[in-house]
């Protein structure tokens, strides 16, 4: 996972139901996120471990949490580009633009 997030499809399915499995692959590979259910995308701890990898993975989190400043803040601190992911309003917030020119 680490390498390629695909490898996370080929996962047992009792793996990629477990969030403490789930919680690691998306530490080890923010782009996991683009590969789990519903649930763990919604899932705010799950998608802040994935950011803080790489802030990128933000596409890939439900429009709730590219709402969600401090998200959009650790996405941007960890990768500038993530800031086109981000909700609208996000993305005219002073903070947020400062943290991703940095």
């Amino acid at each position: 996972i680490r390498r390629n997030s695909l490898v996370f499809k080929v996962v047992p399915p009792y793996l990629q139901q477990s969030r403490s499995f789930v919680f690691e692959a998306v530490e080890q590979n923010g782009d996991t996120l683009a590969h789990l259910s519903a649930e763990f995308q919604g899932d705010r701890d799950i998608v802040a471990a994935a950011v803080t990898q790489n802030g990128l993975a933000l596409q890939y989190a439900p429009r709730w949490l590219r709402s969600d400043r401090d998200l959009v803040l650790q996405a941007v601190s960890e990768n500038d580009a993530a800031l086109q992911h981000a909700d609208d309003h996000l993305r005219e917030d002073k903070k947020i633009i400062l943290s991703s020119i940095k």
